[in-house]
């Protein structure tokens, strides 16, 4: 980060997916070591990636990479929604606690529909993500947002109020 920030950057940008670990310390440590060196933080993708710590042992970086993007593929399924909305209020959170330029969760077609597991889980991912990608669409369309974007859009409504 302290290199970063002496290159001439105009805002450092980081990429958070996990709370496993050493992670969110280490998240909380690279927001606060950019504002140390005067700039600016955004968190430009998000979204809980579901892994254990067992997952991330070993390997190096690329390893935690490649677990990290094969979590993705499981992301679907709506039993995961109490968990997504937890986490992604716990990100609004630090956004404002750390006074974020802005908070980007990615998979943001969660935020509409996901998949009930016993319809979806014997489907291959591009048929996943099609079902997924239509179910968000129908709901787009008649105004619902999933449990998570419920979450998502109460955090975001409470924080305008603080």
């Amino acid at each position: 980060i302290r290199a970063l920030a002496g290159s001439g950057v105009d805002y450092i940008d980081l990429h958070v997916f996990t709370l496993n670990s050493d992670f969110i310390a280490n998240t909380i440590a690279c927001l606060d070591a950019a504002h140390a060196a005067g700039k600016g933080v955004a968190i430009s993708e998000t979204w809980l990636k579901k892994v254990t710590d067992a997952d991330l042992q070993g390997g190096g970086r690329f390893h935690t990479v490649r677990t990290l993007r094969h979590a993705a593929l499981n992301s679907f399924y709506s039993f995961w929604a109490p968990l997504d909305s937890r986490f992604i209020e716990v990100m609004v959170k630090l956004a404002h606690w750390k006074n974020l330029y802005y908070l980007s969760p990615v998979l943001s077609n969660l935020m509409f529909a996901y998949l009930d597991y016993h319809q979806a889980s014997t489907l291959d991912l591009r048929e996943r993500r099609k079902q997924n990608n239509e179910a968000g669409l129908a709901a787009r369309r008649n105004g619902a947002l999933s449990p998570t974007g419920k979450a998502y859009a109460a955090a975001i409504a409470g924080s305008r109020s603080n």
